[in-house]
């Protein structure tokens, strides 16, 4: 009996040899990767250059921001996240020698009249627009004016026998209603209508049509209470033009801070947006139709 228990015992412990200790879970883990967004590394130019026309500003001012501009604008890019060496501010007496120096490198960003920038057979890089117009055609409620909200697309016989009134200081706002009228009526314009008279502002013109004197009035926002004929395509009174390609979805934000120094009239007062591809296409049509 007692050899029975030994041969069992033996067996037991050969069992247990067999078997692999569990160790238990390793405490030591790799470092944990951070979720955290790494740190934008800013973007380093050496040199900018800045340029402006003579034409239409004021020469004291222009000559104040060659020397005083470019610390603003040292800034205004810096607050984009592009650190810049250096900065120029130049002046220049034509569009054209310009957009030829922003062609060539020379400039990296000018501020030119956007009617000028179409007209341009090179063009630079248009990275942000400023001063968009669309006009509102209107027919006032005078009796011929309720007859042609009542046609579905007057004919430009009607047109010619309304009475037209628009605004005497408003060259963007009458060169879009120039290119409805041509593009939807076979190139006639303005000056082919028989009745137009021209007001120094809106309260004349809102006094006129009140006195019935007007059918058919543009306006830059719809006019309740006034039937729609239609609607241009807007047109841009500023280009802001760039000879590097990585400034343009940067400039819109740069241009807001740069309006809000002590050189603002320079970019001039209306706030700039980025330039939709093809924006200056009506006013290469306009261009192309009346030069």
């Amino acid at each position: 009996m007692k050899k029975i228990c030994w041969i069992l015992m033996l067996a037991l412990l050969l069992c247990g040899c067999g078997k692999k200790e569990e160790m238990p879970p390793a405490s030591s883990q790799l470092p944990a990767v951070s979720s955290a967004p790494a740190e934008a590394v800013p973007v380093v130019l050496e040199s900018v250059t800045v340029e402006f026309l003579r034409t239409g500003a004021d020469g004291a001012l222009l000559m104040q921001a060659v020397k005083k501009l470019p610390e603003e604008i040292t800034a205004a890019f810096a607050e984009a996240g592009i650190i810049v060496e250096e900065v120029k501010v130049t002046m220049s007496g034509s569009s054209a020698a310009t957009a030829q120096a922003v062609l060539e490198g020379g400039v990296t960003l000018a501020i030119l009249p956007a009617a000028e920038a179409a007209q341009m057979e090179s063009c630079p890089t248009v990275a942000a627009l400023a001063g968009e117009r669309k006009m509102y055609l209107h027919a006032a409620n005078t009796s011929y004016g309720s007859n042609l909200a009542s046609r579905p697309t007057p004919t430009w016989t009607e047109l010619d026998h309304a009475h037209w009134g628009v605004l005497r200081e408003d060259p963007v706002g009458r060169d879009a209603v120039e290119l409805w009228l041509a593009d939807h009526y076979e190139g006639n314009t303005l000056s082919d209508l028989s009745s137009v008279t021209e007001y120094a502002d809106w309260d004349a013109l809102l006094a006129a049509m009140a006195a019935g004197e007007i059918d058919v009035f543009p306006a830059s926002q719809v006019q309740e209470g006034c039937a729609l004929l239609g609607e241009s395509e807007p047109l841009y009174t500023t280009a802001a033009v760039v000879s590097r390609e990585d400034l343009v979805p940067s400039l819109p934000d740069i241009l807001a801070q740069l309006q809000k120094g002590k050189f603002a009239l320079l970019f001039g007062e209306e706030p700039y947006a980025s330039a939709p591809e093809g924006a200056l296409d009506p006013q290469r049509r306009l261009w192309a139709m009346f030069g």
